[in-house]
Order: structure tokens, then C-alpha cells, then sequence
């Protein structure tokens, strides 16, 4: 006989791992390089406006972003905001570039970007998983 599935345990692990990658890219802006202005400057390149003022938007999104899906906490809010922030990087920035990260001229493709989309994408759509905030907001009401 077949074992019961566990999604719960498979939405815990790829939030975990989605939480540190974010943490990890806004963290890298924030307090390592490229930095803000750095992000800004990148920003700016691809013609998008208030580029200062966007970046540390991008760099709070991914840093508090990261932080409240490692812990998981409004999941499925924080993984909509973050599928939508790297769906215009895809667009904006990658997707010229073709499919493949790694690119004979340097240039970055968009298919990790697809990668992080389909997984906030199920995260949006399959919540938090096990061992989340989450959990404990909704024990408590």
C-alpha cells in the first residue's frame, strides 16, 4: 500500500528555499555589492524610472520578502508580491537575453526567473506548508 502524501512537507521545503535565496539576494544588496546603488544603477540601464527609489523597494522586497517566507509568515501575499516583482525582472531585464542563464556573450537568459516564478507560483496557489507562522496566526483565531 501506497504511503499518504505529504504536501505540506513539500510546500515547507520549497518555501525554506525560496525564504533564502531572496534573504540572500537582498541581503547581498543591502549590505554587500552591488549594494542599493548598485541595483539603482542596474535599474536605471534598463530605462526604468525613480530608479533609486525603485531599488530599495526591489531590496526590501527580497530581504523582508525572503525573511517572512523563510519563517512563513503571509505566505501567500509575500510569494505574490515577489512572483510579481520577478516577473517584470523577467521581462525587463532577461528576457531579450533568451532562455538560457548562461549565455555565450555574458548576458543572462530568463530561465532561472521561471524557476522562482513557478515555485511562488506554487506557493501562492498551496500556502505555507508545515512549520509556518502561518500556522500559528490561524491556531490562534
Amino acid at each position: 500500500m501506497a504511503e499518504a502524501s505529504r504536501p505540506g512537507w513539500g510546500l515547507a521545503l520549497l518555501r525554506v528555499v525560496l525564504g533564502i535565496i531572496f534573504l540572500v539576494h537582498g541581503s547581498s544588496a543591502l549590505f554587500f555589492e552591488p549594494g542599493v546603488a548598485g541595483v539603482a544603477a542596474m535599474l536605471a540601464a534598463q530605462g526604468v524610472p525613480a530608479a533609486n527609489a525603485g531599488a530599495w523597494v526591489v531590496v526590501a522586497a527580497e530581504f523582508l520578502g525572503g525573511l517572512a517566507l523563510l519563517v512563513g509568515w503571509l505566505t501567500r501575499w509575500v510569494a505574490g508580491v515577489l512572483f510579481l516583482g520577478t516577473l517584470v525582472a523577467l521581462f525587463v531585464a532577461y528576457a531579450e537575453n533568451g532562455f538560457f542563464v548562461f549565455r555565450p556573450a555574458g548576458e543572462w537568459g530568463y530561465e532561472y526567473h521561471l524557476l522562482l516564478l513557478a515555485g511562488l507560483g506554487c506557493l501562492v496557489l498551496g500556502g505555507a506548508g508545515v512549520l509556518a507562522m502561518d500556522d500559528w496566526r490561524s491556531a490562534r483565531r
